[in-house]
């Protein structure tokens, strides 16, 4: 708390969301791979992770600042994830992704020395973030991946990405109603 300026922190679950085209990351890795007709590689199936739609944390970041404006005793570290319950392992979320790709295939690569060593399991807790900030996940890991692959797949056909992106904006507000 500096010069009266209330000051928070905060932390997301692993986020997806179309747009993303980091390196070694599993959704950018299968759109790309599989955008093309390719099999993807996947390191680690049975890693588990907090999924998210990228939408979920931002609503969250802003939520938190309007409230901690509003009310300073809130001030403090905050998760944005989906439930620790609903965590999945990569193999689920490919699972929920390959339907809509026809000749989705994959690689299972996980004794690679050049791969970058991850942790077996990577939770965090958002129930503070539920609790004082009234912010919980409320889209399933399987819409978030439904929005994300959708994305993916109409920019590679063409379609207009700032139009993508308001639509999903759009439709994530409707959930928030």
């Amino acid at each position: 708390h500096h010069r009266n300026i209330p000051i928070s922190t905060a932390r997301a679950g692993n986020v997806i969301g179309g747009g993303d085209w980091s390196e070694d990351r599993l959704i950018p890795d299968m759109m790309k791979s599989w955008s093309i007709n390719q099999p993807v590689q996947i390191r680690n199936p049975l890693s588990i992770r907090s999924w998210q739609h990228v939408l979920e944390p931002i609503y969250g970041y802003f939520r938190l600042a309007e409230l901690t404006c509003k009310s300073p005793q809130l001030q403090g570290a905050y998760n944005f994830s989906c439930s620790v319950k609903d965590a999945l392992n990569v193999d689920q979320i490919v699972g929920l992704a390959k339907p809509y790709f026809k000749d989705a295939a994959v690689n299972i690569n996980s004794k690679n020395e050049l791969s970058p060593k991850e942790s077996a399991s990577l939770r965090i807790d958002p129930s503070k973030s539920e609790v004082y900030l009234g912010v919980k996940s409320i889209m399933t890991t399987m819409k978030a991946v439904e929005w994300t692959v959708s994305w993916y797949k109409n920019f590679y056909t063409g379609n207009d990405a700032t139009f993508l992106c308001n639509s999903q904006i759009k439709s994530y507000e409707l959930l928030l109603e």
